[in-house]
């Protein structure tokens, strides 16, 4: 298996999205007014930061695998109609 498929194995994955749900939820949920924990990023830029990279790395990937399979299929109906 490449690399390539691994990555896009792991961000399909619904463990993927739960892991990310439950880390925004918790950064937000850190950031309540009147809980005990200390405050960070006070306007949450980092999160939206972080949330848009992610996601960014999300697309490109699922773009990249999406864009070779679709040159794979083209290539291989060529080649069985004996275009090529």
């Amino acid at each position: 298996m490449s690399v390539s498929q691994c990555r896009v194995d792991w961000f399909s994955n619904m463990r993927f999205v739960c892991l990310h749900l439950i880390l925004f939820g918790l950064w937000i949920v850190v950031k309540l007014p009147g809980v005990p924990w200390p405050h960070f990023d006070p306007t949450y830029v980092g999160l939206a930061m972080a949330a848009t990279v992610l996601e960014n790395f999300y697309v490109t990937v699922n773009h990249l695998h999406r864009k070779q399979w679709g040159i794979l299929s083209c290539v291989r109906d060529l080649y069985s109609k004996n275009r090529l």
